[in-house]
């Protein structure tokens, strides 16, 4: 069956199956001597570190892990909710609480401490994506 084929309402149930087994989805970061199980619903984004090569930052609405790898790592894994939105940031779409155009900032809580940057060529893929998402 070809991509053609399928027709709209099941493409979308089939995503909304993705998007149900991405809830219980985990990410296990390896810092130092430890191994930490982080929920993919707690985290917020992942950007790189700029004055450090290959470190990673896993930002949580509480916390802060530093691991090291590369965003393409993370990208290329099946993980239907995390969308590559600048070249040194990947949201996670499920937790976007607002999108603000003209600013090209993203923010995950009311209080807006919490944000990032948008590239302005990635701008209407991720508004789309995120509307998808909330479907």
């Amino acid at each position: 069956m070809t991509l053609k084929q399928i027709s709209f309402p099941l493409l979308l149930t089939i995503k909304k199956k993705e998007v149900f087994t991405m809830r219980t989805a985990y990410i296990i970061l390896n810092i130092g001597n430890k191994f930490i199980k982080l929920s993919l619903n707690k985290l917020l984004y992942i950007s790189t570190v700029k004055k450090k090569e290959h470190l990673l930052c896993f930002v949580t609405q509480n916390e802060t892990y530093y691991c090291k790898g590369s965003l393409k790592d993370y990208e290329k894994k099946s993980y239907p909710s995390l969308f590559r939105c600048h070249r040194s940031v990947i949201v996670n779409l499920q937790v976007i609480k607002e999108i603000d155009r003209t600013k090209k900032r993203i923010y995950f809580t009311d209080e807006k401490e919490n944000n990032c940057i948008v590239s302005r060529r990635k701008l209407s893929e991720l508004i789309v994506q995120w509307k998808f998402l909330a479907l």
